[in-house]
Parts: C-alpha cells; structure tokens; sequence
C-alpha cells in the first residue's frame, strides 16, 4: 500500500480541521478508491510492517478523496511515518503560491534545480497524456496481489494471482511481439499493433530486439525503489512492456517514431518517453486513450 505522509497543519489548509485531527491522533485516512477496492469503512483497522517488520496497527479515522493520498492508499501524518522508518522527504507541497515564476526563482536560489534534478507540477495543469495511473486505481483496474521480497530488487507476486492474470507467451499478430502479459491488457496491445501495422509502421519496432530484452510481466519494484520504501513496477502487473530497448536507454533522449507512440496512447497506454527520467523502451496501461489531450510533452506531444 502507497502511503502519503503530510504534517498535520498542511492538513489543516487542504483537507480541513476534522480531518487534521484525525491525523493528529495517529489515525490513518484511506482513499475514496483504495477503500472502495478493500469495502473498507471508518473504523476499520489497517496493520503495516514498519522498517523493522514489527506490526503496527492504525484506526482507520477517514475516508477521503484520492487527491489527498496522490492516488494511493494511506494518508498520514509526518510523525505517524517517521515511527515506522520512512525518513526522507520526497515531496514537497506549497499552497497558497500564485507566481510560480517567483517560486521556481526561489527554489533554484536554494540548490533546487527544477527540470533537472527535481520537477515542479501546478495543480492547475493540463492533464498529462503520460501520466501514470495512482496505485489505487491500478489496483481497482487489474487486481491486488500479495509478494514476497527476492533480493535487493525483485519480488515473487502471489502464485495464486499470477495464474489467474497472467497470460504467457502471447503471440500477437501483425506485429511479431510475444509477450507474458496480463489478459486485461492483451487485446489493447494487439488493436495498437494492428492499427501500427495498417499504416505502415511496422518497421519502426525492432521484433528481435524487443522480444529478446523487452516484454511486459517482471515481478521487480522501479528502478528508484530503495530499502522498503519503494513502488512495484507496473511490470509486476503486467501491463507494462518495453520496445527497442538497445535504442532507447533509461535516462537517454527517446528514438522511438512518435507516431508510433500516439498510436499506443489512443489505445490505452502512457509513455515513458517523458517520465521525469525519460524511459522511451516503456509502455504502460492507463485504460483511456490519451492521443487527444493537448500538453506540452517534451517528446511527442500529441498534434
């Protein structure tokens, strides 16, 4: 489960006071999506293993709209997640600011480099063609597992879950790929494919390359996880799948054609050729077309 952690005053000024004494109380709020996936009431009891794997137990205290816990699961307060381990800020909230010219001005001033080092987002912006889906709503779209950790940086997903929604070996038509894919995403990939090779942009994926260092299912968290604190890839779903890899490095300006990129958004995915750490091999489902929305993504915004 994703937790948000906030100090109970900024709490205060978004949610308010009811809910920032909920928090104060060391009570924990679930999102509205979150709560619906688990049938989940006020009241309810919820047990996480802090950084030492010892049980703590928090009242549910609310349930509140998932804005409030970025599209995850648990709100809490900053001195609730200090007591399980978490001990660094990884995301900072300003309310109130309307120049933001002033505030990127500001931050920089400080050692903050924004479009570098960090990235600033304005609640008022445009809706990202790219974005990810919240965990909760990914959770809601292709199920919850349970898993074990495997190392540093794998995991071993539910065998149960795994056999239930997990196709393996998909061998998709027109466009050679084979896949283990979960059976939710499958049809979406082969509409996008079809509709790729009906246009005559076929070549532009590289079937041996991406067959042979690609896919979609891998039980892993991302590349930034660290210690206990870290997201699941999207791959543990499956619904993330890779192209062109050898072309297309992590961190690296994407060379993926960008028609061929709209065409996946129309059928359902996001990019990760502009993630904030571009990653253009990287597809993943949202469930939505996104080949309309209008933003000013850095690698092919939609025309």
């Amino acid at each position: 489960m994703s937790v948000v952690a906030m100090p109970t005053e900024m709490v205060r000024r978004l949610g308010g006071d009811v809910l920032a004494e909920v928090l104060a109380r060391g009570e924990i709020a679930l999102g509205k999506t979150s709560a619906s996936l688990r049938q989940a009431v006020e009241g309810d009891i919820v047990t996480v293993l802090d950084q030492s794997r010892r049980r703590q137990k928090f009242l549910v205290g609310a349930i509140v709209p998932d804005v409030l816990t970025s599209d995850g699961d648990i709100l809490m307060s900053d001195s609730s997640v200090l007591n399980l381990g978490a001990g660094s800020v990884r995301r900072v909230t300003f309310v109130g600011t309307r120049r933001d010219g002033a505030l990127r001005k500001s931050l920089n001033q400080r050692g903050f480099r924004i479009g570098t080092t960090h990235q600033m987002t304005k609640s008022s912006s445009r809706k990202n063609p790219d974005a990810p889906l919240g965990l909760a709503k990914t959770k809601l779209l292709l199920g919850e597992f349970a898993y074990q950790r495997t190392g540093a940086s794998g995991v071993l997903v539910d065998t149960r879950w795994r056999s239930a929604n997990i196709v393996h070996q998909v061998a998709y038509r027109d466009v050679k790929l084979v896949h283990n894919c979960h059976r939710k995403v499958i049809d979406a990939i082969q509409d996008a494919l079809t509709e790729i090779q009906d246009t005559g942009l076929n070549r532009e994926i590289d079937i041996q390359i991406s067959n042979s260092y690609g896919g979609c299912y891998s039980g892993r968290f991302t590349r930034q996880a660290e210690k206990l604190f870290g997201n699941l890839s999207r791959h543990a779903w499956g619904m993330a799948f890779d192209i062109n890899t050898t072309t297309n490095a992590r961190g690296a300006v994407p060379q993926l054609n960008c028609d061929v990129v709209r065409i996946f958004r129309k059928h359902g995915f996001a990019w990760g050729g502009n993630f904030f750490v571009p990653d253009g091999m990287h597809f993943e489902y949202v469930g939505e077309p996104r080949h309309k929305l209008k933003y000013p993504s850095r690698y092919c915004p939609n025309t």
